[in-house]
């Protein structure tokens, strides 16, 4: 009986040919980067065209603040710590983040929303293939 329906299911979905969701073709990569004048003014946005999926796989910030994030739709994609020694952090966390069709709000946060900053993204476009 299992075998029956174990068969039956999988005729099933061959016969009507089922695909929970397209494929993923690599289309090209992405790198994009941008400077605000001040942290107060930093509200961006970014665009992934129709029948694409961007996926964000690094990310950096370039202030003299001495802390500051990167935000791609609420998430953080990289954050800046600068510290009393030598050692300053530019690092990465979140990610990889997937973003599907739409439209996404990037944004930079400081503690000195005077300060100007430098911002750089890098990822990988897929076209979805049905």
């Amino acid at each position: 009986m299992k075998k029956l329906i174990l068969t039956s299911i999988i005729t099933f979905f061959f016969t009507f040919n089922i695909n929970a969701q397209g494929n993923l073709e690599f289309n090209r990569a992405i790198k994009q980067s941008g400077t605000v004048a001040s942290f107060s003014n930093s509200n961006l946005s970014i665009t992934v065209p129709t029948n694409k999926i961007w996926k964000i796989t690094t990310g950096s910030i370039f202030t003299n603040v001495s802390y500051c994030t990167l935000l791609i739709d609420y998430h953080i994609i990289a954050y800046y710590l600068a510290s009393s020694s030598a050692t300053n952090y530019n690092l990465t966390c979140n990610l990889p983040l997937w973003l599907p069709q739409g439209t996404y709000l990037i944004r930079l946060d400081s503690s000195n929303t005077a300060t100007s900053g430098y911002y750089s993204y890098s990822g990988i476009e897929f076209n979805i293939v049905p």
